[in-house]
């Protein structure tokens, strides 16, 4: 049976309560509605949408938005302290520590619920975020973005306590590395192949391999 799509599947009145609390309007009712799918998220298997569309709270018009984030199960992503955790983000939100994140500069949509779905996956209903910075985004905004996530990390360097739970990696970026082992193995065992000299032409397949071999001291 083919599965039905986000819009089959909520109902008004459940969408409803969701802008009422996005808004903070209790009395407010939603007059129509839409979806648009997105990119799908990092996880595995799953979906993003954005729901939008206008409502009414007496005389007022107001537009409304929010996204919707479904998982799905995978036995390939099933390790809590693994890389890929599929339901690492319904439980962070759930936990409440991503209220309070360090560093100052570093925030986490509001997420205004999170559902655990009969089929086994999560739904998260998160705040739509927009920026006013032109699109393509310039270089120094990545450079501030890079010294946010420097001060929210090093947060944990200098005395904020580590998550205890289970399902926060440690280790991540070491364990992503070493995922790649396999790929570098068939790079180094296959210089000559015409597709791994494409991909890597002159001295970059010399300059992977030589990375690979400090990547323990980096």
């Amino acid at each position: 049976m083919q599965s039905k799509s986000p819009e089959q599947e909520v109902d008004q009145p459940h969408l409803t309560d969701l802008v009422r609390k996005a808004l903070d309007r209790p009395a407010l009712q939603i007059t129509d509605w839409k979806v648009h799918p997105l990119h799908g998220g990092m996880e595995w298997d799953s979906a993003v949408f954005r729901f939008h569309g206008e409502a009414r709270d007496g005389g007022e018009s107001l537009p409304w938005s929010l996204i919707l984030k479904q998982v799905k199960p995978s036995e390939k992503a099933s390790d809590q302290g693994g890389i890929w955790y599929w339901k690492r983000e319904a439980l962070a939100y759930r936990s409440g520590m991503l209220h309070h994140l360090p560093g100052g500069n570093v925030s986490a949509p509001t997420c205004f619920e999170v559902q655990e779905r009969p089929d086994g996956s999560v739904w998260m209903w998160l705040e739509d975020i927009k920026d006013d910075i032109s699109s393509p985004w310039p270089l120094e905004q990545y450079g501030v973005i890079a010294r946010h996530l420097g001060q929210f990390n090093g947060s944990y360097l200098v005395g904020e306590a580590f998550p205890p739970e289970p399902w926060v990696t440690r280790n991540w970026l070491r364990m992503y590395v070493e995922n790649a082992a396999k790929a570098i193995a068939f790079i180094h065992g296959n210089l000559k192949h015409p597709l791994i000299q494409r991909m890597y032409p002159g001295i970059v397949r010399a300059q992977i391999l030589s990375i690979w071999e400090e990547r323990a001291r980096m």
